[in-house]
């Protein structure tokens, strides 16, 4: 009988979620194209370009005050850009 009833409920979760996916979505007013863009590029050279603050640069480490590490890459062209990839690393993430 549980397994009845497991089975029903599954179904009907699963309807739910199918009708959900395809109804259509109508805005509330219509409005004229905005020429405003936001940059966010992964594979922009040498550092992505991301919008700022966010948490996608960051990672966990449990030490930090806001439980996150920005997450820079150490790959430079130069020694100094190096040293300041380092210290960027170490930055603590947004809150």
């Amino acid at each position: 009988m549980k397994k009845l009833q497991a089975v029903h409920l599954s179904l009907l979760a699963l309807s739910l979620l199918a009708s959900g996916c395809l109804s259509t979505v109508e805005p509330l007013i219509l409005s004229e194209d905005s020429p405003t863009t936001v940059k966010f590029d992964f594979l922009h050279k040498p550092l992505p370009e991301l919008p700022l603050p966010n948490d996608i640069a960051t990672r966990y480490d449990a030490q930090s005050a806001t439980k996150r590490r920005i997450n820079a890459s150490m790959i430079a062209p130069t020694s100094i850009e190096s040293n300041v990839r380092k210290l960027i690393d170490e930055l603590d993430g947004y809150v």
